[in-house]
């Protein structure tokens, strides 16, 4: 059996995948490959909404919260192992929205220790003191460093670094990450639409189902990134959350399923050997 022209690209799915029976004939009869070339596109459309918002939240998080605590920094010169300060110690570095303390420097051994104090670091002459919670605290030695300089000017410009470059490198990891989940929801949920096939009696491949359920996946996604871009509209209980996603995505795989089954001319009974896995 040939296949026909497609009648239906990547991005009518993005909104037809919602409604058209059409379209899932077209995916079963005339797409090539499995799908998840598909997928990825899906995948990196879903992610784009996330990123922006993250990007923005950095960059606002340099403009207000961090340039509120860099402009309190002094300048911290570390020679030998042994770290001074122009300013008079104790000094505290606070939040700048709640006041709280978060940061001291103490050269007059006044304080040796986090413990009755809201401060998470502490800088002495000789190291520097983190608390990761309440139950521990890390002290790090200066005595490796030779010589290094600690001022505004230097942490306004890692800051800068961070806020450029977080959601760039970041990016490739959860895409990687998202997409090969998702190929594992694909391959499970096609293994499920072949009892849909059965008990519709329309017969489909499996590489055919895989390029089904990576379109019947797209609902599935689309509903995934607005709720987490508008929580509000989030109004079930979160321990509900898979396994809404699971009837949504086994309802579209039921629905083009169906739709295949009324299809009268068949389909074809096994891929093109030169189909691309896309």
């Amino acid at each position: 059996m040939n296949m026909e022209p497609k009648r239906f690209n990547y991005f009518d799915a993005l909104w037809q995948s919602f409604f058209s029976r059409s379209l899932y004939i077209d995916v079963a009869k005339n797409w090539h490959g499995v799908g998840f070339l598909y997928l990825l596109l899906i995948v990196i459309i879903s992610w784009v909404p996330d990123l922006a918002k993250m990007q923005i939240g950095v960059q606002e998080f340099r403009a207000d919260a961090a340039e509120g605590f860099i402009r309190q920094l002094p300048a911290i010169k570390i020679t030998d192992g042994v770290a001074s300060t122009e300013v008079e110690t104790p000094y505290f570095i606070k939040d700048p929205k709640s006041g709280e303390v978060v940061a001291i420097i103490d050269f007059t051994g006044q304080y040796t220790g986090l413990d009755n104090t809201s401060a998470k670091m502490l800088l002495t002459r000789k190291e520097v003191i983190t608390k990761k919670s309440e139950r521990e605290t890390r002290a790090y030695s200066l005595a490796g460093v030779k010589d290094f300089t600690l001022d505004q000017t230097r942490v306004r410009r890692w800051v800068y670094i961070f806020a450029t470059w977080l959601v760039v490198v970041i990016t490739p990891f959860v895409i990687v990450f998202t997409y090969g989940f998702r190929i594992c929801q694909v391959l499970i949920y096609a293994a499920l639409g072949m009892a849909f096939a059965s008990s519709f009696h329309v017969k489909l491949t499996y590489s055919t189902l895989l390029r089904i359920t990576c379109v019947a996946l797209t609902p599935v996604v689309i509903f995934t990134t607005v709720t987490d871009l508008f929580p509000m509209l989030r109004t079930f209980p979160r321990l509900l959350f898979w396994p809404i996603h699971l009837a949504i995505a086994l309802f579209y795989i039921g629905f083009a399923v169906k739709a295949c089954a009324s299809e009268p001319a068949g389909f074809p009974s096994a891929p093109s050997a030169a189909a691309p896995l896309a």
